[in-house]
């Protein structure tokens, strides 16, 4: 299992091993069950996929912001950083 998996993905996947060796001893008892299971499994993991995509989308505007309230606030102070630099400091 790759390592960028989350922990109960992984768990899940063991589990539905676990249930998919049993089929194989017991035949096809269960088999609804099982694709029932791994379709509900699909689902969650596009629904985490998705999460992780909004996060980081989030998080890009997040810095977008900061990068231009930086901007904004160093513009109108930038002569007078000018001036005390001159001076030999603040």
């Amino acid at each position: 299992m790759p390592a960028h998996v989350d922990p109960l993905v992984g768990w899940r996947l063991s589990q539905l091993e676990l249930k998919y060796e049993r089929l194989d001893k017991e035949g096809s008892a269960g088999v609804q069950a099982l694709t029932s299971q791994v379709r509900q499994l699909a689902a969650d993991f596009e629904a985490h996929e998705r999460q992780h995509k909004e996060e980081a989308k989030a998080q890009v505007a997040a810095r977008r912001w900061m990068v231009g309230i930086v901007v904004a606030l160093i513009g109108p102070l930038y002569p007078i950083i000018l001036i005390f630099s001159h001076r030999g400091g603040i």
